[in-house]
């Protein structure tokens, strides 16, 4: 099974960087817009690569929002300050095992989480793979608004705004990070789940993991974001130093993944030559040992078995809760017989779009709402359960392959201190070593490229044409 290194990022439209709601809403659904606030058209009607695009907005919206232009303008207008943030954006890249529709339907739950979180208008866009770039690289753009809605403001907008994340200070009780990067955290979490459930519903050979290198016990270092215009900068052929730093990195990383395979081919020797020796000496005991440590899981095996425990838990779930949905979209369906759209979404739809209805309509209505949270709220809490388990059982493999590396070398790693070595296995010192020069020349390396990263990450961007020649919206050529 294929595991998926998951990229969800998280950015923010801001106005001191010549950015703009209006602007960035236009270019990913390729739309003509009006900016109100600096009465320029935005103008990317002609732009291709977008294959839908559609707006997702909470109940208390006011009938406005409905509309592209408007929303964001309206967005602009409420915030006065030269420095404000007008939107934000969550960049989401498909497993390319997906079909379309498999991806419309990853794409339209990531929006509702997203309107159900933080009460915001939601825009996605998805966007195909661009012509010079990698053909798997299906994505898409999913801006939604730093404020909630209001119904009884003249307004609309809720008088402050959402701010969990970008609080990078404050703590919750018994955490250790910062609201910000939990909220973040939690986002990656909900999208690769979204991702994941998608591939075991249809069998798809992938899984989307959230977690980092380091979490997981990988040792790789990550990749530098390249941005959109040193993205355009590589394709057209030149260098950059985001590039040739990533660049650095992948050969570093596969130096690392050579040095791992030698590391593995040296530990099958030691095992070979233990499993001789013990046979000898301690035939009884060690082989006990050897055995419990062959049981140890594997990280291929360890995906296999998740994605299989996840779709018994879909099935599950479908068994549970699947034909009441089914009831209450019937009930719901007579009354409202019109929808805007139809499809996987109908339902969420329905109950965000009936209006003007009769009293008792409207009651039963609102019953079946609370009816429809109290089941997402149990599904919920099923799959944040499930997650949990996943991460412990994850940090138990992690775990046991340190224990087990240990076992190998530890009793072999000086010949001094190891007396009662049996004489014919003197070759374990030799082997053990190039296993230990292995080791630390993989550590060495990848902690030099952890220090350039980090001394990278604050150093100013140099991948940018002058302010004067970008234009106003150049920020939004990459893809």
């Amino acid at each position: 099974m294929r595991v998926l290194e998951l990229h969800a990022q998280l950015k923010t439209i801001q106005r001191s960087k010549g950015h703009s709601a209006t602007a960035a809403a236009a270019y990913r659904s390729a739309e003509c817009i009006l900016d109100e606030r600096t009465g320029l058209w935005k103008n990317y009607s002609s732009k291709e690569g977008v294959e839908h695009n559609a707006l997702l907005l909470p109940d208390n919206a006011p009938d406005w929002a409905h509309d592209r232009s408007r929303l964001w303008n309206a967005a602009e207008k409420k915030e006065n300050r030269k420095n404000s943030q007008t939107a934000r954006e969550l960049l989401v890249a498909f497993p390319h095992e997906m079909n379309t529709e498999q991806r419309r339907l990853a794409g339209y739950n990531i929006a509702q989480t997203l309107v159900e979180r933080y009460g915001a208008g939601v825009d996605i866009a998805f966007h195909a793979p661009s012509e010079h770039g990698d053909e798997r690289n299906y994505h898409a753009h999913i801006l939604f608004t730093t404020r909630r809605f209001d119904a009884e403001r003249p307004d609309g907008w809720a008088k402050t705004k959402d701010r969990v994340l970008d609080e990078k200070v404050k703590k919750r009780p018994g955490s250790e990070m910062s609201i910000g990067v939990e909220e973040t955290l939690w986002l990656r979490e909900q999208v690769a789940g979204i991702m994941n459930d998608i591939s075991a519903a249809n069998g798809l050979d992938v899984y989307t993991e959230h977690l980092s290198f380091e979490t997981r016990g990988i040792d790789r270092v990550p990749q530098k974001h390249l941005g959109p215009l040193a993205s355009d900068l590589e394709r057209k052929g030149v260098a950059t130093h985001r590039g040739d730093f990533n660049r650095e990195i992948e050969a570093a990383n596969a130096d690392i993944h050579r040095l791992e395979a030698q590391k593995k081919i040296n530990d099958l020797a030691i095992d070979r030559e233990q499993r001789r020796i013990a046979s000898q000496e301690r035939p009884q005991e060690y082989q006990q040992e050897f055995q419990a440590s062959s049981a140890l899981p594997r990280r291929e095996a360890f995906y296999q078995r998740i994605q299989g425990e996840r779709t018994a838990l879909l099935h599950r779930q479908q068994q549970d809760y699947g034909e009441r949905e089914q009831q209450m979209r019937s009930e719901l369906a007579a009354l409202h017989q019109s929808t805007t759209q139809d499809g996987a979404f109908g339902f969420v739809r329905f109950l965000h779009t009936v209006t003007g209805r009769r009293e008792s309509e409207l009651q039963r209505i609102t019953e079946l709402q609370a009816e429809y949270d109290r089941m997402s709220a149990a599904k919920a809490a099923e799959a944040a359960l499930f997650e949990q388990n996943r991460q412990a059982q994850l940090q138990a493999l992690k775990a046991s392959e340190v224990a087990e590396d240990e076992r190998r070398t530890l009793p072999y790693q000086d010949v001094a201190a190891n007396q009662e070595r049996p004489p014919d296995g003197e070759h374990y010192n030799a082997r053990e070593r190039a296993t230990a020069a292995i080791f630390a020349k993989s550590a060495e390396r990848t902690a030099e490229l952890k220090a350039a990263q980090e001394r990278t990450r604050e150093a100013p961007a140099v991948d940018r044409a002058p302010r004067r020649d970008r234009g106003h919206d150049d920020f939004e050529m990459g893809r």
